[in-house]
């Protein structure tokens, strides 16, 4: 296997502390800095915004009641009314648009999304079989999080940003400050950003759905675009630090849910972007190499264990976002790769430009690549997902605006 074979320990890789002598030695006085503004402290005495969620119907829990958050201009309004919609459809007739389609996997076989033509999620089983998740309508729908069972998301839409129960129905009102979405692996809570209006009520923090209990984690300071939410499978950390070192590198570095810092690794290029294997045991991220053009380079490191963050590039030109795990023990990478013509400034700030692409798989086993579709006309493809059944990959064609798949080769 590619991350096998490799002799970890021999790696120019730091293994030390964030805040070591070392570290302060490269960082020089930019680090020392950054230090300062993510040393824990105690909390603000007025958050400026941290406010608890808010959750709608007659129910009140962890203390929350009804209503408008906090000060927050975060309000909760009725559900809107939906029309009669047909049960089911074929997957082939389900129009899918761009940027705003959150295709997931689902446990049970199949992909969840978000249909903007209809303004409903959906849930479509390897059948190929659509039903609705809810009658409820979402209306311009910016954003979505997905739980790991995928019954609760995140939902920011013309309502504000709202945690929504598939199940149950219900809805949790969000302040409009928390930012950067991340679920918890047991899907009770979430991990985000509190960007309040001054500096020292900036605070990456976690929310338990259940109780409403809110835990800062670390401040932020004037720096929150170095800490990137990503919630590990296996709860040892609850998201990155990117700290500069110079032009060309960065100190990449797990933080724990108490705020510590672990695992420090010397990266290359800027822009960051990373995503987790579903076991927790890999993880992938991309950057964009400020020498050449910002063209995206994409590496898969370790999550867990003594070489935990180490890590080797892989021969795709494409962003994290646009790849999936998949396969027993997620031995596989499905991604979405733009036309190597195409590849300048390509997935900053996570947009993705109409540029041809392609579907192409990578076996970690061997580290080989192999293209598995090219549309006939030149199309942009967006949010590769592998089924959990292991027999298909959907993606959405944001040329032709609709949901498509594609078999996945058996062994």
């Amino acid at each position: 296997m590619i991350l096998d074979s490799m002799d970890w320990s021999a790696l120019p890789i730091k293994r030390i502390a964030i805040v070591s002598s070392l570290i302060l030695l490269i960082g020089g006085v930019f680090f020392a800095l950054w230090a300062v503004n993510l040393t824990p402290v105690s909390p603000p005495e007025d958050p400026s915004g941290l406010n608890p969620p808010v959750r709608s119907g007659s129910q009140s829990v962890g203390g929350l009641g009804n209503g408008t958050a906090p000060g927050s201009d975060n309000t909760i309004t009725a559900p809107i009314t939906p029309e009669p919609l047909p049960a089911t459809r074929p997957v082939e007739d389900v129009i899918l648009s761009d940027y705003v389609i959150n295709l997931a996997s689902h446990p049970n076989g199949g992909v969840v999304a978000f249909n903007p033509m209809t303004s409903t999620f959906i849930q479509v089983n390897a059948r190929g079989t659509v039903t609705n998740m809810s009658e409820e309508r979402f209306i311009d729908v910016r954003g979505v999080t997905w739980s790991h069972d995928r019954t609760v998301a995140v939902i920011e839409d013309a309502n504000g940003k709202n945690v929504y129960n598939f199940n149950t129905k219900e809805r949790i009102a969000l302040p409009n400050n928390w930012e950067e979405f991340s679920f918890s692996p047991d899907n009770n809570s979430i991990a985000f950003k509190n960007l309040g209006r001054i500096n020292n009520t900036k605070y990456l923090a976690t929310s338990n759905l259940k109780t409403g209990k809110i835990t800062l984690v670390a401040p932020l300071g004037t720096e929150e675009n170095r800490v990137h939410v990503d919630w590990a499978p296996t709860n040892t950390s609850v998201g990155f630090t990117t700290i500069p070192i110079d032009g060309q590198t960065q100190e990449l570095s797990f933080i724990a849910p108490d705020g510590s810092f672990a695992s420090s690794t010397t990266i290359e290029g800027a822009f960051f972007q990373s995503r987790w294997a579903d076991t927790g045991k890999l993880f992938i991220f991309s950057t964009n190499d400020i020498d050449n053009n910002l063209k995206p380079r994409l590496w898969v490191g370790l999550g867990d264990g003594q070489y935990r963050g180490a890590y080797q590039e892989l021969s795709l030109t494409t962003t994290a976002q646009q790849c999936s795990f998949g396969g027993k023990n997620a031995q596989l990478l499905v991604c979405a790769v733009p036309d190597r013509s195409s590849t300048a400034n390509y997935g900053i700030l996570g947009q993705i430009p109409n540029v041809p692409h392609s579907i192409v798989m990578l076996d970690l086993a061997t580290g080989i690549p192999k293209t598995l579709y090219t549309p006939e006309t030149n199309s942009t493809l967006k949010n590769p997902v592998v089924d959990k059944g292991g027999k298909k990959i959907y993606f959405t064609n944001v040329t032709s605006g609709q949901l498509e798949s594609i078999s996945l080769p058996q062994k």
